[in-house]
């Protein structure tokens, strides 16, 4: 199971499991620099950028929107980037090209085919309950490949005060899938507002894989 490490403190102390983890698994960070997926240099459109990526990177935080009503494409691009052996144009992302661009007379069932609820941390910290951010507030990107499957996951609004809703994304179902990678990011909000042109910094997070069993995810919108 996904699991981010953090660059950042928390209040609460990290649970014991959390430092098991912590301890034993391997970890990983990629930086990436900035640039269009080739998915969308082909259609033409001017993607989001997904910034230069260090502890000192700075870059513009993400507008907070739901991620299943708006720019549902922004989801497929982060994976695009972290991806980058993919172009977008495979006939495995066939069927999230289609939830994306194209309309539906049944728009709940649609969304909660690919977009679900998760009910655990994405945040490795958090797996103590009581752990929150230490005063600062932020957003959390992340993608991977396992067995069978590409997912993306958003958290958004990450506060003291908020834990945020955490949402999966299934970018494509595919058994020719069979290495297990993630990349992730955290968009960091400056503690006195913005600088210049910047409302935060980004860094990369480290992936963690943590043996345990979560509770299942829950569709993402529950009526209509």
């Amino acid at each position: 199971m996904l699991r981010l490490g953090l660059p950042v403190s928390f209040r609460g102390r990290a649970s014991a499991v959390a430092r098991m983890a912590s301890d034993s698994a391997a970890s990983s960070a990629v930086a990436v620099a900035e640039r269009r997926s080739v998915y969308h240099r082909a259609r033409g459109a001017s993607a989001p950028p997904v910034p230069p990526v260090s502890s000192a990177a700075r870059s513009e935080v993400p507008a907070g929107r739901a991620p299943f009503q708006r720019n549902r494409e922004d989801r497929l691009h982060y994976f695009l980037t972290q991806f980058p052996s993919y172009s977008g144009h495979e006939q495995i992302f066939s069927r999230i090209r289609s939830f994306i661009y194209q309309e539906t007379k049944e728009p709940v069932r649609r969304v909660n085919e690919f977009v679900q609820q998760r009910h655990h941390p994405l945040l490795l910290p958090m797996l103590n309950p009581d752990a929150r951010p230490d005063g600062w507030r932020a957003h959390v990107l992340a993608a991977e490949t396992r067995t069978g499957s590409s997912l993306a996951h958003i958290q958004m609004f990450l506060t003291r005060e908020n834990p945020g809703l955490i949402y999966s994304i299934n970018l494509v179902r595919d058994p020719a899938i069979t290495e297990y990678a993630a990349h992730a990011h955290l968009y960091r909000y400056f503690s006195g507002g913005k600088q210049g042109r910047f409302s935060g910094e980004t860094s990369s997070l480290p992936s963690v894989r943590v043996a345990m069993t979560f509770p299942p995810t829950t569709p993402a919108v529950t009526n209509g």
